[in-house]
C-alpha cells in the first residue's frame, strides 16, 4: 500500500551481494507491475464479456474510444449473415437502410461528441435480404481512471411490434376516413332533402 493510499502491484527481485568481509547481503529490488496487471485483469474481463456476449439472444456490440465498433456477437452475425471481420469498424452500415443512415449518424456522432448514452431505432438488412426493424441503444464505458474507452450497446428486433403499430395506425386512417364519408353523404343527403323540399314547396305556393 503505497502513501498515496493507491494499491500497487509489486515484483520482488532479491540479489545476494557480497560485502568486503564476504558476509552475505540480501537486496530486493521492488518493481511496480500496476499498470501490466490492470492490463490483464482489463484483457480477461473483456474476454468473460465476450463469452457472455455470444451465449446471449439479444445483439450486442462494443466500439473503442473512437467510436469504431470492434466486436459483435453470435446474434448479431446469425441476423446479418456476414463475417465479423466485413461487420468492424464501419463496415457493419453497409446493410443499415439508406433512409435511415443520416440520422443514425447524426445521433450516433452527436452522443459520441458528448460520451453519452443514446437509443434509435433503424431498418437492417438480413441474410435474407429482408430489412428488420431494429432498436439500438448504447451505453457509454469508462476505464478506473474515469477515460472514455467506447461504447457497449443491444439491439432488440422489433420488427412484429412495428408492423403492429403500422398496422393499428392504418385501420385508424380507414375508420377516419369512413367518418368523413359518412358525413359527406349525410351532408349531400341533407342538400338533396333540402332542394327537394324547396322545390315541392314552390309550385304549390304559385298554384295556392
Amino acid at each position: 500500500n503505497c502513501p498515496d493510499s493507491h494499491i500497487k502491484w509489486v515484483k520482488l527481485k532479491p540479489r545476494i551481494l557480497v560485502d568486503e568481509e564476504k558476509n552475505p547481503i540480501v537486496i530486493v529490488i521492488c518493481e511496480d507491475i500496476t499498470a501490466d496487471k490492470l492490463s490483464q485483469a482489463s484483457q480477461q474481463n473483456e474476454q468473460s464479456f465476450r463469452q457472455l456476449a455470444d451465449s446471449v439472444p439479444a445483439m450486442l456490440w462494443m466500439t473503442d474510444e473512437k467510436g469504431l465498433h470492434n466486436f459483435f456477437n453470435h446474434s448479431w452475425l446469425k441476423l446479418t449473415g456476414r463475417e465479423i471481420e466485413k461487420e468492424l469498424g464501419w463496415g457493419w452500415l453497409i446493410n443499415l437502410h439508406n433512409e435511415d443512415k443520416d440520422l443514425y449518424l447524426d445521433i450516433y456522432s452527436q452522443a459520441l461528441k458528448e460520451q453519452e448514452k443514446f437509443q434509435i431505432k433503424y431498418r437492417l438488412r438480413n441474410a435474407e435480404g429482408d430489412y428488420r426493424w431494429i432498436s439500438d441503444t448504447g451505453v457509454p464505458r469508462f476505464a478506473s481512471n474515469g477515460d472514455f474507452i467506447g461504447y457497449v450497446g443491444c439491439c432488440i428486433d422489433i420488427t412484429e411490434c412495428k408492423k403492429a403499430e403500422i398496422t393499428v395506425r392504418e385501420s385508424k386512417q380507414a375508420a377516419k376516413a369512413q367518418l368523413e364519408e359518412m358525413e359527406s353523404l349525410t351532408r349531400l343527403k341533407d342538400e338533396f332533402l333540402s332542394t327537394v323540399s324547396h322545390e315541392l314547396r314552390t309550385p304549390l305556393t304559385n298554384m295556392k
